[in-house]
């Protein structure tokens, strides 16, 4: 196809300098003028830096390099007006940058430019990136046909024996939406109106990570906002946590929990920063993967030392291995540096050379050096505060003050996620169950000692007990003292537990142990500072077998079940039926809750605890409401547990449904005029549009665009033929315009403008609006025609607009399958999700079980109810042509072509019953539609059986029982064979003629009878009370609309399990967790009046999310005076109290 050459002007030159002879002490990179640019590939294997004080271009080789000095093999000199904005590199050394409109893509291999066969130029390009999997990301704006610009991302396969790369996918950011980075994972972050989101290319899934009051309202519609938000938010992550560091604030967001488990550290708050060190795993996140002049984070003298000491460590190792001779630093005592998470290696600048270290590791040999990790942070801190900006002398001992640790509100938080966010014992766990396999005998009592820490776990009474003492010096004698005690008793007698009860103990950490016992895996945290022990893990495991070999294979097959994973498994039924106290602990730690919740409510649900129940459910209400914007999560253990809650207590549902109908994950309800139309209209943020099937679309535009520059005369002939064109089909133009409007909504056709004005042409568009005007320019004008005429139909449409508020629907992930499923169970018996397993009319009785319906309606479901229908249909009219047309007005061939589709159509239609059978049997032979009842071979409705028939009597007298004259019978005979002709039956049967039933023998028919009398009856009954019907559905106008979503949602159900592929029931577009809705504003107030007057709108005198509701009141100018009659009935029960005690 064809492709857009880079353009280079003579303004911008280059200079290629292959295998230049750079590397020596005179001629340093960058003739030793500072770097300003240091990107890393994807995978770590090559390197590139910019000076722009020396406008050039260095790559640098890192492979097969563990330590040391890099080697620079590429050197390039960009000389222009437009300094160099992005630059990045891939592994097989493939350099792209950005300056100003280019972007310029060089293969550093044979020093050629490569070209993009789909691309768009001359637009502002915001960034690029290379991604792990070698693919060219980068993103643009691209100007619509309305004059409008849009962010565009494109993604090109760089897997080309040529130097061109081809177009794989295009996506559109909508208008409200800034870019802030690509990452090399296929993550695209994006901010809007004070909330940054994640987006995933490969899935197209996106996640709201962050929300907060970032900016003010107006400073979101400055012009240069964009480069406000790429100066102050800066975004890394690993496989577990997405760091944020917006301004002077650290956000810590949990990949898995979905929440921010650290919302606001402030990088001026040394104590905070004291306690942020103490986890390597997240410090690391802070490392920065681009050169950042004038880092905030530097500020931070708590920081700045440990980096300083990590760096001090480094450069050692360098020069004791006679890698570096000397280094003078400039301003810092540590080098410039990024950090690349893929290899965990640092690359600094040293005397203008990079050089790579093992940053992470050194820094990691700091604290096993020490005896403990405070030992090591005092140290390191007391040195970063000891310094003239130090207001006080006792600072430092004011941070490390133990009362500090107790007090801190992080505290709390930082012991929780060492085992149930990190997981960083699973590998130790892993290698624990090799070390148990070889466990000799059980015991009541084991001892181990870490330091001056010393572990004592006992098993007596039915009783775990663990003892931890502390090493002290009475008399230079060495003691020990116990500092604490926790006793922890199971609801196990079975297990014997009083006998012995323990396999084995191993430390994991200094303060954290693990116990494998009769009943499964314990893990215990001890804080040092609150002298606590508390119950962080337990797995329930059925090891109460004292036979070697049994025991062996029961631990390895707990091991191979639940122990492979990256994350250690979710606690099971038993392991909360057997601690009360565990169970206690989940519910009332919010990191525990959000993760194990789904669990410990089922269980709570299926033990009939009703007080756990009801704490747990107002739990989870109190956590999303004192964070609407960040913790909607919480709702998900609630909706994941009502199939359960449907069973045993369905009251649950209708609360839960009540209570949370109407309701945001933002601080305040938005109004927003829009379109009539919108009523209910459903969608999730955000919504980035896929325009991958306009690929080909695009290409040839592109190959217009050209025509127009390099053949004019040819793009004039051509435009004039397409003028003619349209004059032709204007008889067809609703069939013209059908066409585009499906061309457009699925995107296969886009509104791209490439119009630039071509030098010394005329431009016909500055005489003439009309879209004749472009007959001179580089519009094809046959789309041109379309855009047209719809862009005047839409503003048209959109003159009468109304405002319009938007809900949240409460149901989170209630319509998500499981992500991890096989190709081949899934056709044969599908997983459900919670909308298949759960079809409650308690659901569809407010706004939020109607739009549920309405989206996938409208998603997928219309579309797939209508193939469904006219397959059945094509089968039911190809079998019923075969079967009734006598062969005298049909082909012989094609009634074999006709009844071989049936057979085909047939069988596919089995197949999908069969499906449903090994699916649901039960449900399948219940279902009223599945009960078909099979004729007799003597059809009594057969027109040969119902004519009049003449037997021979014999000359005794006797009658030949055997028919001996029968009337033919004609084509009214039994007109209810045919449906034609059976409507015309019935319709002679209501004016009162019966002529078409007097073949049927009404003796032998008594059925026939009846059906006469009812029909007649319910008819005439009919005709009387149509009026009164008609009130009447008017009245159960509520009750048949939730029979008719009830319905609505069978069918979609049963689209899902049986005709989506599997990978399509994991579609994030057609299966999001979150889904929004708009809702006309008078129609919101006539609903709220009526919930109101109905009792519904607060179904819980103590609902958590009122405050909320009355927000929405207050908007709505309703005063809810449910509050004021509550108040006075209660007034009146009490005077009249008082009258009977008179």
């Amino acid at each position: 196809m064809s492709e857009v050459s880079v353009k280079i002007d003579d303004n911008d030159k280059f200079i290629i300098n292959k295998d230049t002879n750079i590397n020596n002490n005179t001629d340093k990179p960058h003739n030793g003028k500072p770097i300003t640019m240091m990107k890393v590939s994807p995978n770590g294997k090559y390197l590139v830096t910019y000076s722009k004080d020396d406008e050039s271009i260095i790559g640098w080789n890192v492979v097969n390099l563990d330590e040391g000095q890099l080697k620079p093999d590429y050197s390039r000199t960009h000389k222009g007006y437009h300094e160099i904005e992005e630059i990045c590199v891939s592994d097989d050394k493939k350099l792209a940058y950005i300056h100003d409109i280019y972007l310029e893509i060089i293969n550093i291999n044979d020093d050629q430019i490569i070209e993009l066969n789909t691309k768009i130029s001359h637009f502002k390009y915001h960034y690029c990136t290379f991604n792990s999997k070698c693919e060219f990301i980068f993103c643009n704006d691209v100007k619509s046909r309305h004059g409008i610009y849009h962010k565009i991302i494109w993604v090109f396969s760089t897997q080309t024996k040529i130097n061109q790369w081809k177009c794989k996918n295009i996506y559109k950011i909508p208008k409200d939406f800034e870019l802030i980075s690509i990452s090399k994972y296929d993550k695209v972050y994006l901010f809007s109106n004070n909330n940054i989101y994640e987006w995933d290319i490969a899935t197209e899934k996106s996640t709201r990570i962050f929300s907060d009051d970032l900016y003010k309202k107006e400073d979101l519609y400055k012009y240069d906002f964009r480069w406000t938000i790429k100066k102050d938010i800066r975004i890394t992550s690993n496989e577990t946590f997405i760091c944020l560091r917006i301004k002077d604030k650290i956000i810590i967001y949990s990949i898995e929990l979905k929440i921010p488990i650290i919302s606001s550290l402030d990088m001026n708050n040394d104590i905070q920063s004291y306690n942020f060190i103490n986890i390597p795993q997240l410090y690391t996140l802070l490392f920065p993967d681009e050169l950042i002049h004038d880092d905030v984070l530097l500020s931070n003298r708590i920081w700045y030392s440990i980096i300083e000491y990590g760096w001090k460590e480094c450069l050692n190792h360098l020069k004791m291995h006679h890698q570096l001779q000397e280094y003078q630093p400039d301003s810092l005592t540590f080098p410039p540096f990024i950090f690349d998470i893929k290899t965990k290696c640092a690359f600094g600048i040293l005397n203008g050379y990079i050089w790579k270290v093992k940053l992470e590791e050194k820094i990691s040999k700091m604290y096993l050096s020490f005896e403990n990790h405070n030992e090591l942070s005092n140290e390191i801190i007391i040195k970063g505060l000891d310094s003239e900006e130090s207001s006080s002398d006792d600072e430092s001992d004011k941070i490390i003050d133990s009362n500090m640790y107790s007090s801190a509100k992080n505290k709390e938080l930082y012991k929780c996620l060492n085992i149930y966010l990190f997981n960083p014992y699973v590998d130790t766990i892993n290698a624990i169950f090799q070390e148990f396999s070889d466990i000799r005998e059980l015991k009541t009592k084991q001892v181990l000692i870490q330091s001056s820490i010393k572990w004592v776990i006992k098993s007596t009474g039915g009783e775990l007990k663990l003892l931890i003492f502390k090493k002290i010096n009475i008399n230079k004698r060495n003691k020990c003292k116990l500092i604490c005690m926790r006793v922890d008793k199971f609801n196990a007698q079975e297990y014997d537990i009083h006998r012995r009860f323990l396999h084995g103990i191993k430390l994991l950490s200094e303060n954290d142990i693990l116990i494998l016992t009769k009943i499964g895996l314990l893990i215990y945290h001890f804080n040092e500072k609150n002298k606590f022990i508390s119950l962080n893990y337990f797995y329930y495991m059925n090891l109460n077998i004292y036979n070697k070999y049994e025991l062996m294979n029961n631990l390895q097959y707990y091991h191979k079940k639940a122990f492979t994973k990256s994350t250690l498994p979710l606690p099971n039924y038993n392991s909360f039926k057997l601690s009360d106290e565990w169970a206690l602990y989940v519910k009332d730690n919010k990191e525990s809750l959000l993760k194990y919740g789904v669990k410990l409510l089922s269980f709570a649900i299926k033990e009939h605890r009703l007080e756990l129940i009801d704490d747990i459910y107002r739990k989870c209400i109190f956590y999303f409401k004192d964070d609407l914007r960040n913790n909607k999560i919480f709702l998900n253990i609630i909706t994941s547990t009502i199939p359960l809650l449907n069973e045993y207590y369905p009251e649950y549902i209708l609360r839960y449904s009540f209570e949370t109908t109407m309701i945001i994950d933002s601080s305040s309800y938005t109004i927003k005029h829009q379109s009539h139309n919108l009523h209910l209209y459903s969608f999730h943020y955000p919504q980035i549009i896929n325009l991958t099937q306009s690929i080909l679309w695009t290409k040839y535009i592109i190959l217009y665009h050209k025509l127009y520059v390099n053949h004019y005369t040819l793009f004039i002939i051509l435009n004039t033929i397409q003028c003619l064109l349209i004059l032709l089909i204007l008889p067809i133009s609703p069939i013209f315009f059908t066409a585009f409007h499906i061309l457009s909504k699925y995107h296969f056709i886009n509104d791209f403008n490439i119009r630039l004005y071509k030098d010394n042409i005329f431009d016909m568009t500055f005489l003439t609006n009309d879209i004749f005007g472009t007959i001179f320019n580089e519009y094809d004008i046959i789309a041109s025609f379309y855009f047209y005429i719809n862009d005047k139909f839409s503003k048209f449409m959109s003159k009468s607009t109304t405002p319009t508020i938007t809900f949240m629907i409460p149901y989170i992930k209630f319509v998500n399958y499981p992500q991890e499923y096989s190709w081949f169970w899934e056709l044969i018996r599908p997983q459900s999700s919670l909308f298949v397993k759960i079809i409650s009319e308690d659901i569809y009785k407010t706004w939020d079980g109607e739009v549920l319906i309405n989206f996938k309606w409208n998603t997928f479901g219309k579309y797939y109810y209508t193939m469904i229908w006219i397959s059945y249909m094509a089968l039911l009219g190809c079998f019923t042509v075969t079967a009734t047309i006598p062969q005298q007005y049909i082909n012989k061939d094609v009634q074999k072509q006709l009844l071989t589709t049936s057979i085909i159509l047939g069988f596919i239609h089995l197949s999908f019953e069969i499906r449903q059978i090994i699916y649901n049997p039960v449900k399948w032979i219940c279902d009223f539609w599945n009960n078909e009842f099979s004729l007799k071979d003597n059809d009594p409705n057969n027109p040969w059986n119902i004519v009049p028939t003449f037997n021979e009597v014999f000359n005794n007298g006797t009658i030949n029982p055997n028919s001996y004259i029968i009337q033919q019978p004609d084509d009214n005979t039994n007109m209810f064979a045919n449906y034609k002709t059976a409507l015309f039956a019935m319709y002679l049967f209501l004016t009162g003629d019966s002529s078409a039933l007097s073949n049927w023998s009404y003796t032998n028919n008594p059925s026939l009878a009846i059906l006469i009398v009812l029909f007649s009856l319910l008819i005439v009954v009919y005709l009387m009370n149509l009026f009164i019907g008609l009130l009447n559905m008017a009245i159960a106008k509520d009750n048949n609309r939730v029979s008719y979503l009830i319905q609505k949602a069978e069918i979609l159900a049963e689209i899902e399990l049986f005709y989506l592929l599997p990978n399509q029931r994991r579609w994030k577009t057609w299966f999001p967790e979150v889904i929004y809705y708009y809702a006309n504003f008078d129609k919101t107030h006539k609903e709220v009046k009526k919930l109101i007057n109905d009792g519904q709108w607060d179904a819980n005198e103590y609902s958590e999310i009122r405050e909320m509701k009355q927000d929405l009141l207050n908007k709505l100018n309703i005063r809810n005076d449910e509050t004021d009659q509550q108040l006075l009935k209660e007034i009146r029960e009490i005077l009249l109290n008082d009258k009977k005690n008179k």
